[in-house]
């Protein structure tokens, strides 16, 4: 889900979730951090995945700012049993910083393409 689409009944929408990940579907809710429907879709969907807007990762090597922004999502997705994955990778610093906070996923430039079973998404090195 991304932060544009508007949701009216989160009831509704959960519901038929349940059902969806019964056969196996994992639910992302893409662009955290870039508005505040996208922390809506957290808070009451339960993602399986939150993939954190590139406006967060650009520069998170460089900015501390960034950096505590990132640390406490994935905080909150460890205490949700959720994965973070970060978008726009595009330096070697960036990726590494990544890496630093926990984050296992990601795409950007600087990674290689992604494999079709992550979809977008590559398995970052550990």
């Amino acid at each position: 889900m991304t932060e544009g689409e508007a949701v009216a009944g989160y009831g509704v929408v959960a519901s038929v979730l349940v059902t969806l990940r019964a056969r196996g579907l994992r639910v992302t809710v893409d662009d955290a951090g870039s508005g505040d429907a996208g922390l809506a879709h957290i808070l009451k969907l339960a993602p399986d995945f939150i993939k954190l807007d590139r406006e967060l990762v650009t520069g998170i090597d460089v900015d501390p700012v960034r950096r505590t922004m990132a640390t406490t999502l994935v905080t909150f997705a460890g205490d949700s049993g959720a994965e973070i994955a970060a978008e726009g990778i595009e330096t070697a610093r960036e990726a590494e910083a990544i890496r630093h906070l926990g984050i296992r996923f990601g795409h950007g430039h600087h990674l290689p393409a992604a494999a079709p079973v992550f979809g977008a998404l590559v398995q970052l090195a550990v």
